[in-house]
């Protein structure tokens, strides 16, 4: 094991030698499991395991997040499963993830000018609000928005928020099939408005 600026680096010889070897007083336990909980503290765990969440290439969380170094390092810990929460929200927001609404259309996204906050987001294209759980990477709880709430955006910038997003959504899906697309008219306590546009298209490694 090599530590590097707090990082946890493991050869694949090295691990297929541990993984291979069980302590004699704790059965089904690797050398990895025993080293990982008896050297480090819950704190430098939790921040190894949210390090390497956030490394995770676009598509692919769920690949790292399941996988066995997070498993064996993060443990079942509150502060570290707290700490992977907590990453897995900054990494959906940081990737943009669409998300199908039901009923919807188009996908939304999971960006951070949509985020209300305590899981809340909104989809600008339905004017509506959803609960995002960012483990599981499912949306819940859909609710229309009134016509004139702040949670909603800029109302005064409503028709050129929706032209915008129309020709981009034509745009998108002529060039990118898989694409997605957001637009946002945040609120503003000012004159000085604008319009915030988000495209996202995704590249499966296993896509034929």
């Amino acid at each position: 094991i090599f530590w590097i600026q707090g990082n946890l680096l493991i050869t694949s010889a090295f691990r297929e030698t541990i993984n291979q070897i069980e302590l004699k007083n704790h059965p089904g336990r690797t050398k990895l499991d025993a080293m990982v909980e008896d050297t480090i503290s819950p704190e430098e765990r939790a921040s190894i395991s949210a390090r390497l969440v956030l490394l995770a290439p676009p598509c692919e969380f769920n690949e790292v997040f399941e996988g066995e170094y997070v498993r064996v390092i993060s443990g079942d810990h509150p502060t570290t499963q707290k700490k992977l929460a907590a990453a897995a929200a900054q990494y959906n927001r940081d990737q943009m993830i669409p998300v199908k609404l039901p009923n919807a259309e188009y996908s939304s996204l999971i960006t951070a000018h949509g985020d209300l906050g305590n899981g809340q987001f909104l989809c600008p294209r339905s004017h509506s609000t959803f609960h995002y759980d960012h483990l599981k990477q499912t949306a819940s709880d859909v609710k229309g928005l009134d016509p004139n709430d702040a949670d909603g955006g800029d109302t005064t910038a409503e028709p050129w928020r929706h032209a915008l997003e129309v020709a981009i959504t034509e745009y998108t899906l002529e060039h990118f099939p898989s694409g997605s697309v957001a637009v946002y008219a945040p609120a503003v306590t000012n004159e000085d408005r604008r319009l915030v546009a988000c495209i996202v298209s995704q590249f499966r490694k296993h896509q034929s």
